[in-house]
């Protein structure tokens, strides 16, 4: 009976510890990491990349020179995770009401295409719906539009296109604090 009892406890015990493993487990790490999102289309397939913090090559931020506010945003493919970056870099300048993105480039990797692939220039549209700066945060909501390519192919054939919208809350860039 004494060694039933026991069983039964321990088995209690275990079902109970069990599943809050399970639940802390499940849990992303760093939660604070991720920034925020942007949402859309590669080649007309949803994507959805996670707009980290701190990643291998940078990370997402902002600066700012004089009148000038350059952003970084550094986003990982949901699904495939670092295999697939996407880096979208831009200035921007005016006044938080009307701020004109310029000096543009979206650069992407993921395991489909061989090469990185970048898009400059007139190959995007990216539009700011919204900038807020809140301390040593800011808010920045838009949309981008691009085509991609590898860099100096004459071809179009392996061109690709990006759609998305995103909203993400960036840091200042630590060497600006």
């Amino acid at each position: 009976m004494r060694l039933m009892i026991r069983t039964a406890a321990a088995l209690a015990a275990f079902l109970i510890a069990a599943p809050l493993a399970a639940q802390e487990t499940a849990l992303p790490e760093e939660p604070d990491s991720v920034l925020g999102s942007i949402t859309g289309t590669l080649d007309l397939r949803p994507a959805e990349w996670r707009v980290m913090e701190n990643t291998e090559g940078g990370g997402s931020h902002w600066s700012r020179e004089e009148a000038t506010l350059s952003v970084r945003m550094d986003g990982i493919l949901d699904g495939v995770g670092d295999a697939s970056r996407l880096v979208i870099s831009f200035d921007l300048a005016g006044p938080e009401s009307s701020v004109v993105p310029t000096d543009i480039y979206i650069a992407l990797t993921h395991p489909d295409f061989d090469e990185p692939l970048v898009a400059m220039g007139d190959d995007i549209s990216l539009e700011i719906t919204a900038v807020t700066q809140l301390s040593d945060d800011m808010v920045i909501a838009g949309g981008v539009n691009a085509l991609l390519q590898v860099p100096g192919s004459e071809s179009d054939e392996n061109d690709v296109t990006l759609d998305g919208n995103f909203q993400v809350t960036l840091p200042r860039e630590e060497d600006e604090a």
